[in-house]
C-alpha cells in the first residue's frame, strides 16, 4: 500500500476545524484516495458508499479554502498536495522519484499550473494544504521563496533571480545554462510566448533540450607552466642533472 505524509497540523486550521464532521472524513478520504499529484477521479457514489454516508460534495469544494480545483475532465486536484509530499519538483533529475511526478503531472496538463504556484511560500495566502512541510522538505521548500522584484534579465527576455541562475549553473555548468538561456529567449521572440516562471521554462524544456544535444562542456583549464626558478622541479622531472661533486 502506498505511504503519504500527513499534515497533522490541519486540525488547528480554522477551515478545517469550521468543516462538518461528514466533510473532515471526506478531506481525508480525498487525501488518501487521490494520486501521486492529488488528483481524484470524482466517483461520488463509490466516495459515498466508503464513507458510509452521503456527502455534500460541491459544499466540500466550496468550504476547504480554495484547495481544490476542478479539472475540465471533471477531475478534482488538491492544488499543494505535490508542494506538500515532494517539495520542489524539478523536470530535469536523476531521481526516479521526481522524473514520475513530473511526467504525470504533465500527463494531467497540470505542469505549468504547478509551476505558477513554486514561487509561493507553503503555508501561505489560499489554496493551501496545511501550514507546515515536514522537516525533510522545509529546507527545499524555503528555497522557493523567490520574490518577483528580485529577478533580473538574463539575455533579451529571459527573468531570474540570481539564485535561480546560480542554481542553473551549480547543476548543469554555466555554458548550458547560458545556452539554455539563448534558447528560451530566441523561443520567446520568435513566438510571442510569455511564461509564469521563466525558470521552470529553462527546468521544463530549454534545458532539456541542450542537454538531449550533448550539452555545452565547460572548458577545461590547462595545467599551470612551472615556476622557471623552481630547480626541484626540473630535478624530479629530469630535466636537470645535479652536478656530481669529484
Amino acid at each position: 500500500m502506498p505511504k503519504r505524509q500527513m499534515d497533522t497540523a490541519m486540525w488547528e486550521k480554522p477551515w478545517f476545524r469550521k468543516l462538518e464532521p461528514v466533510l473532515k472524513i471526506a478531506w481525508i478520504y480525498l487525501l488518501h484516495s487521490c494520486d501521486y499529484v492529488g488528483v481524484w477521479d470524482a466517483d461520488y457514489d463509490l466516495a459515498d458508499f466508503k464513507i458510509g454516508t452521503k456527502v455534500d460534495w460541491p459544499k466540500l469544494k466550496t468550504d476547504c479554502n480554495d484547495n481544490i480545483e476542478v479539472l475540465a475532465n471533471g477531475k478534482w486536484w488538491i492544488v499543494d498536495y505535490c508542494s506538500f509530499q515532494y517539495g520542489d519538483v524539478r523536470a530535469i533529475s536523476k531521481s526516479s522519484l521526481q522524473k514520475a511526478v513530473h511526467d504525470k503531472l504533465v500527463s494531467h496538463d497540470l505542469w505549468d499550473q504547478y509551476l505558477a504556484r513554486v514561487g509561493v511560500p507553503y503555508g501561505q495566502g489560499t489554496g493551501r494544504v496545511g501550514g507546515t512541510l515536514p522537516p525533510t522538505l522545509l529546507s527545499i521548500s524555503k528555497r522557493n521563496e523567490v520574490k518577483e522584484k528580485e529577478k533580473k534579465a538574463y539575455g533579451e527576455n529571459v527573468l531570474l533571480s540570481g539564485q535561480e541562475y546560480d542554481r542553473l549553473v551549480a547543476e548543469y555548468g554555466e555554458r548550458s545554462t547560458k545556452a539554455a538561456i539563448r534558447k528560451l529567449s530566441a523561443y520567446k521572440l520568435q513566438k510571442g510566448k510569455e511564461y509564469k516562471s521563466d525558470y521552470g521554462a529553462i527546468l521544463s524544456w530549454a534545458m532539456r533540450s541542450v542537454l538531449e544535444k550533448g550539452g555545452v562542456p565547460e572548458p577545461t583549464k590547462a595545467a599551470p607552466l612551472p615556476n622557471p626558478f623552481d630547480l626541484e622541479h626540473y630535478e624530479k622531472t629530469g630535466q636537470l642533472k645535479k652536478k656530481e661533486s669529484k
